[in-house]
């Protein structure tokens, strides 16, 4: 994950922004457990746990969106979060 993208998921999580599909193969890439715990992380930091309610379900759809779009250009099923 670069920096830049690393920025992308985060502004799509707090700002509703746009992912693109080579930051969503880095982040498809980095793996579902990592995301999760990277949020999770996140999530404890004072000025963003006020947005976790808001946050943590959008970095689930940014999973799932990123998942479907890797999915579409890969024949290895990657799994959805629900």
């Amino acid at each position: 994950m670069t920096p830049e993208c690393a920025k992308e998921v985060f502004a799509y999580m707090f700002e509703d922004l746009v992912v693109t599909d080579q930051c969503c193969e880095l982040l498809v890439k980095m793996g579902e457990p990592c995301h999760e715990g990277l949020m999770k992380t996140i999530m404890v930091i004072p000025e963003y746990k006020a947005n976790a309610t808001y946050a943590l379900p959008r970095s689930k759809e940014v999973w799932n969106k990123c998942a479907s779009v890797v999915a579409t250009h890969s024949p290895s099923p990657i799994p959805l979060q629900v």
